[in-house]
């Protein structure tokens, strides 16, 4: 009834078989990819009084071979992929920082340039308009608010004291 227990040496926990297939993200070069440690190393039978299978071993020696060849192809796909990405930025950069900006910005100061023109030319025609003190502080006094406001109001409506308080009214 008392069944010999079976050796776990040489062989790895589901953990560790786990940890064995991911790629190890640090490695730089493919050609340093070094295979997984052995739980335990093995004796060859006859060579000693204990009589060990050499089969569990030889099944590792083969996985940790196949684990190896795919962390070294992982390392190399992420050396490609990571070179091409670079290429792709690079020339990116290089494209759109000599001319796409220069002409962006160019435009954006075009813009600004005439928005500044037309106010100026806007602000030129208000002053020429005629107004009366008596009606910039009656709209001062009635829409209470100030003076400089009462006036611009007043200009902007052609000097029409009417027009004006119906335009701040229904504003």
């Amino acid at each position: 009834s008392m069944a010999p227990k079976k050796s776990n040496k040489g062989r790895l926990s589901a953990s560790q078989r786990e940890n064995a297939n991911k790629p190890n993200s640090s490695q730089t070069k493919s050609s340093e990819v070094t295979p997984p440690q052995k739980a335990a190393e093995t004796t060859p039978v006859g060579k000693t009084g204990d009589e060990h299978s050499t089969e569990p071993e030889n099944k590792d020696k083969q996985q940790t071979s196949k684990r190896g060849h795919d962390e070294k192809g992982a390392a190399d796909l992420e050396k490609v992929t990571d070179y091409f990405e670079e290429k792709e930025l690079s020339a990116g950069r290089g494209a759109t920082s000599s001319t796409g900006i220069e002409e962006a910005m160019r435009a954006l100061a075009e813009k600004e340039a005439k928005e500044r023109e037309t106010r100026l030319a806007h602000e030129r025609v208000l002053r020429k308009v005629v107004i009366s003190k008596e009606d910039v502080e009656l709209i001062a006094f009635e829409m209470d608010m100030s003076k400089q406001k009462a006036e611009r109001s007043l200009r902007e409506n052609g000097g029409d004291s009417v027009k004006t308080l119906v335009a701040l009214v229904t504003c």
